[in-house]
């Protein structure tokens, strides 16, 4: 292997680190396994045989097929050639054949599983605790391991149907003849980071060698997790590999759509089937004013909107809509509650999770709140922990909609079968019999006191207990993993029943028994269609779902003092008449036997030669242009603003994403941090001595190309140096992404080995969270002010009567939600809420301008980035819809693709984050040169797409791009200057700011971390001063917290205890320009977080043109008095 060539390394843990296996498994970790990025066939056979993986067999030709299932992962897409530290147990074997060589620890962390070998092995996620113990993250020391608390028995129960249903089809001879399944188990604790990280073990493996022919603990498909949430996290990882996740109890719409969750399936009908059941039982019984409050999640939050939306589209009004916070924040309970005994809303739909329906309806009992006919999500309405005798007064009556349950004969005898003697090495078994016995299996005490627990005496017996884990007769959720369990085992049938030359995949090839491909079982479960046992079909829509049937559940009080399910009606969506309802058999809360009168009037209205060899890691890593420094800097940017779909019919392996819809703005973005980074590099006072490089990638504003970029940060290889010696760039931290969604779902998977985020533009309050985002930071306010200062700004104008609209994302749908929490309790009401698809149809663009055009709501506030605005502004001045005053969120008030397109918009307002004139920056971008060193492949493209022209040169474009061959050839001396574009437009740096905060708090971070001085005194290896030449990412998080400077600009920076900056807006109004020109970008006003609440929002209102060219306010008030009028 010559020296120009990179070379990776990873060392893998000791062999004292790894446990017994079973005999003829001694995995001892202790090895090394190299391998070269530029391919070479004898020394992988020579690898083989030392590698954990190998098969114990001579490769006889150069195919990664050889190697058995499970180990092809290693050399699959994102496996070949990487080096990523996975905190779960991900060891990704890379190349150096040399003996001289450095080296990168992995600290993998130890995940309790239980486990069962076969001969194919299905992975599975449960959420067997309820919550993660917090920790103190000073970031002086690697974080520690998480523990999880609070054992929840109802999902212990679900996991011992899922052993129960592998362990019956074991003994099928007709299922699977001649097949073995086993079984590879984890507690994702109700943690959305969890979630992820035992994905990520169960994708990796652990480390053991096995003397057999398979590497043991890779799984081809993943059943789980049960909360949308957690689903959503680990969705987008398993997506990234196309690896088949089939959950059991996740139901938000959202995962419905395939192409952010392309390899997901359930066994739980989505929610928008639910909320359609919920609708039309509204409509069934004339409600017209109800109250709706949603758990803090996607199956809350996504649940609710959809409701509100189909219920208002009904003509009913929603009272109240309320959000309960994860924390359970007693004086936010205590507001909620009072909220909804003060709306008048007698009818109240609760949707959220058990437990956190638990914690409202524990408040409501402290308020004494009754009166009120609650409708349950299907989360709770069979929840036994909430029909305990302490709720019977408020929730008698309830009703809502439960999937479908079964009898499964056998179950019961088997979940009595646990003990402690039986399963000594299982932990979960273990910790379900201290909490089930209130024991201890532990030798001697572990306490002194009345509070120590009693030793377990080893005769209890489960079946003299009655819980909830023994309960059989509500069989819903475990039907349902019951299910999910099947559905596999028949694709597995179905491969292993497939018949050479008439196989589905190309040639008419079958799938490999020895070696399933996750895509190969993947496009078998989607053909799944069989009659189980209980005469119940089990196939999957075009969209992963499974056919919606519900029974409708009303609580009702028995003589013994227990709560009865009573099954009083039902819903089916392959029916004509799709809901049926027994009215004579419902009692309604108060123990009413006929419906309460609950109508109420309407109130309220380029890389080198030998890098680029590797194929694989070319795959993964979508770098546009990089340059080198003792401390790198990677910065993400959706530079191309749409994806190129594919059909992914999963008969081949998926190809490669490609992107089109190069966004000058953006491209802007990525230019700016190359200039500012280069400005610190000359900088003598800030870091000196030090040379900051980059990496610049593109993540086409795409999910699953943004954890992909995330993914081969955190795994850069190791480089040859000009010692000869291997080593390491320092990627210490990532600048962006730029949105909420994306920022979501990188920061999840980044936590996992403590790295930090630095965005530049998600905004969407949820990122603020610290449990579940203790790594990210930003330069761009949270929305919890913009949406607050929106409200303050719609009652300071005595607007009552509006709409509002949101981008079907992280940022819009939040936003929304917080916008019309606040403006409701401000006593606005809201007309209607509309969510933008991401990539709407001609019909439903049209029917959501309908929406605006028809309502008498002249006010209309919306909440969406520019890429989906612009559809709806072009759909509204195509329809030529007039009258309405737009109020505008941060993300599009300056947004000249519109403001110079639709002129008609003028007298929108909003907010805006703050701009500066950067000194210089207009220069820089005139200097672009499209084939300069380093190679820019975007700037290659925007030179050809501005200039109308191509280069003739064998340079490859950029990876991520759609090439076009246009027929003028570029010369390279057209002048960038001579042009006007988004690119060049210097006038309105408000994101581009953003990035000169973000780039210069690093900077100022890293220069406090190198001024670091070592006390003399100390020898504590935790008080040494880290080295900026070989940084852990963790290390730099403390100096992130820390930073407070003042800028050229005058402006102070820092962040607080949420990550987040000082909000601080100007209020933007579009004004016609002068003798014609565009519209031009006023500032009437500013709003800053940091003044006394009464000084935060200035307006200067004798500067504000209103639509239609008015100055007058006044010509926009409807008062409640008319809308009762209009409405009625």
């Amino acid at each position: 292997m010559n020296a120009g060539h990179a070379c990776h390394t990873i060392a893998l843990r000791s062999a004292a680190s790894s446990p017994t296996r079973s005999p003829g498994s001694s995995c001892q970790a202790s090895h090394l396994l190299h391998a070269c990025p530029k391919f070479h066939w004898r020394a992988m056979v020579n690898i083989s045989r030392m590698s954990p993986c190998s098969t114990g067999k001579s490769l006889e030709r150069p195919t990664v097929q050889a190697f058995s299932l499970g180990c092809h992962f290693f050399f699959r897409g994102l496996w070949l050639g990487l080096a990523i530290p996975l905190q779960a147990a991900i060891q990704l074997l890379t190349p150096n054949l040399l003996q001289q060589q450095t080296c990168r620890l992995i600290h993998p962390s130890r995940l309790p599983t239980v486990a069962k070998e076969g001969n194919i092995t299905l992975g599975a996620l449960f959420s067997l605790h309820d919550a993660v113990l917090e920790s103190q993250l000073s970031f002086t020391s690697q974080p520690k391991p998480a523990q999880c608390t609070g054992f929840n028995f109802r999902t212990f129960r679900w996991m011992q149907t899922m052993i129960f249903a592998i362990e019956k089809i074991n003994r099928d001879s007709r299922l699977l003849p001649n097949i073995t399944l086993g079984y590879k188990i984890y507690d994702s604790c109700s943690s959305p980071l969890h979630a992820l990280r035992t994905a990520v073990e169960l994708m990796g493996g652990r480390e053991e060698e096995s003397d057999g022919a398979e590497c043991p603990g890779k799984v081809p498909v993943v059943i789980g997790d049960g909360g949308s949430t957690l689903s959503l996290v680990v969705a987008h990882f398993l997506g990234v590999f196309q690896l088949p996740q089939l959950s059991y109890f996740s139901s938000c719409a959202c995962l419905s759509n395939k192409k952010a969750f392309p390899a997901f399936l359930r066994t739980m009908p989505s929610d928008f089937f639910q909320v359609n059941a919920l609708a039309q039982l509204v409509q069934h019984f004339g409600w017209t004013w109800v109250g709706t409050v949603a758990g803090d999640d996607a199956y809350g939050r996504g649940g609710a909107q959809i409701f509100i939306d189909k219920v208002t589209r009904l003509g009913a009004c929603i009272g109240l809509y309320e959000i309960i916070p994860k924390n359970h924040a007693p004086a936010e309970m205590a507001r909620i509650v009072q909220r909804i005994g003060g709306s008048g809303t007698r009818v109240v739909l609760v949707f959220a999770l058990e437990q956190d329906a638990k914690a409202l309806f524990s408040e409501a009992l402290k308020h004494n709140l009754t009166g009120v006919q609650w409708l349950a999500s299907e989360a709770w309405i069979t929840a036994a922990i909430l029909t305990t005798p302490e709720f019977h007064s408020i929730l008698q009556g309830s009703m809502g909609f439960a999937i479908r349950r079964a009898e499964i004969p056998g179950l019961q005898p088997f979940l009595l079968r646990l003990h402690p003697s039986s399963f000594p090495d299982d932990p979960f078994v273990l910790q379900f019999w201290e909490e089930m016995f209130r024991c201890s299996l532990q030798n001697g005490s572990k306490g002194v006191g009345s509070d120590a627990p009693r030793p377990c005496n080893g005769s209890e017996e489960l079946a003299s207990v009655k819980s909830i884990y023994s309960d059989v007769s509500q069989l819903r959720i475990s039907y349902n993993v019951y299910k999910a369990v099947y559905a596999v085992a028949h694709a597995l049938d179905a491969i292993l029943r497939c018949e050479p030359e008439r196989g589905p995949f190309p040639g008419g090839a079958c799938p490999d028994t020895r070696s399933i491909r996750p895509w190969q079982l993947l496009y078998y479960l989607k053909k799944v269609d069989f009659i189980n046992e209980f005469g119940e079909e089990t196939k999957f829509d075009v969209n992963g779902d499974p056919v919606a049937m519900y029974d409708l559940i009303n609580w009702q009080h028995l003589a013994s003092g227990d709560v009865q399910y009573a099954t009083v009606g039902r819903f089916d969506e392959i029916r004509s008449a799709k809901l049926e309802i027994e009215e004579e058999n419902i009692i309604w809360n108060g123990y009413q036997r006929q419906v309460t009168t609950l109508l109420l009037s309407l109130l309220c209205i380029s890389r080198s030669a030998s890098e680029a060899d590797c194929d694989r890691w070319q795959d993964l890593d979508s770098a546009v242009v990089h340059k080198d420094g003792q401390v790198i800097l990677a910065g993400m940017f959706p530079i191309h603003s749409k994806d190129i779909e594919q059909q992914l019919d999963f008969t081949s392996s998926p190809g490669k994403k490609r992107c089109r819809g190069l966004n000058l703005r953006v491209f802007r973005w990525s230019q700016s941090m190359i200039y500012f980074i280069e400005e610190i590099n000359r900088d003598p006072n800030l870091l000196p001595n030090i040379t900051l490089g980059y990496r610049i990638y593109d993540t086409c504003g795409l999910v699953a190309l943004s954890m992909r970029t995330a993914l081969s940060v955190v795994s850069q290889p190791l480089k040859r140096n000009s010692t000869g010696a291997c080593s390491s760039p320092s990627i210490p931290l990532i600048i962006g992404d730029s949105g909420s969604t994306l920022s979501m779902a990188n920061s999840r998977l980044l936590n996992l080995f403590s790295v930090p985020l630095v965005s530049y533009f998600a905004s969407c309050a949820c990122l603020s969270d610290k449990k579940q985002f203790p790594y990210f930071f930003r330069t761009i306010p949270s929305d919890a002010y913009q949406a607050s200062a929106l409200a303050r700004l719609v009652k300071h104008f005595g607007w009552t009567w509006v709409g509002a609209m949101g981008g079907d994302d992280a940022y819009g749908r939040t936003a929304l939600d917080m916008f019309t929490t606040e403006v409701t309790r401000l006593g606005v009401c809201v007309a209607y809420r509309v969510i933008i698809p991401k990539l709407p149809s001609q019909l439903q663009l049209q029917d959501i301008v309908k929406t605006i055009r028809d309502s008498t709501a002249r006010v209309l506030v919306a909440f969406a980035i520019e890429e989906d605005i612009q559809p709806v502004v072009e759909e509204t001045v195509r329809q030529k819809v007039t009258g309405k005053q737009w109020v505008a969120s941060e993300a599009w008030i300056t947004s000249t693709l519109i403001s110079t397109n639709y002129p008609s918009f003028s007298g929108t307002i909003g907010f805006a984050i703050r701009r500066a004139e950067i000194p210089g920056f207009r220069t820089f971008l005139h200097s672009l040169q499209p084939l300069a060193d380093p190679y820019n492949p975007s700037a290659r493209e925007f030179w050809e797409t501005q200039f109308q022209c191509s280069f003739n040169t064998s340079t490859p474009v950029g990876s991520m791009a759609d090439p076009f061959h246009y027929n003028r050839t570029c010369t390279g001396q057209e002048k960038i200057e001579d042009t006007e574009t988004i690119y060049n437009d210097v006038s309105q740096l408000r994101v581009t700011y953003n990035l000169h905060k973000a780039v210069y708090a690093v900077a100022h971070a890293l220069h406090n971390l190198l001024m670091c001085k070592k006390e003399a005194s100390s020898t504590d290896k935790q008080q040494q001063c880290p080295d900026i030449y070989n940084l852990q990412p963790w290390q730099v998080i403390q100096y992130l917290k820390k930073v407070n400077y003042t800028n050229v600009f005058g402006d102070t920076v820092y962040f607080d205890e949420y990550g987040d900056p000082v909000a601080s807006y100007d209020v933007v109004n579009w004004q016609n320009g002068t003798e014609g020109g565009p519209l031009q970008f006023a500032t009437v006003g500013r709003f800053d977080s940091s003044l006394p609440t009464e000084q935060q929002l200035v307006l200067h209102q004798d500067s504000i043109v209103w639509h239609g060219g008015s100055r007058e306010v006044n010509l926009l008030r409807v008062t409640a008095w008319l809308q009762l009028l209009t409405h009625l």
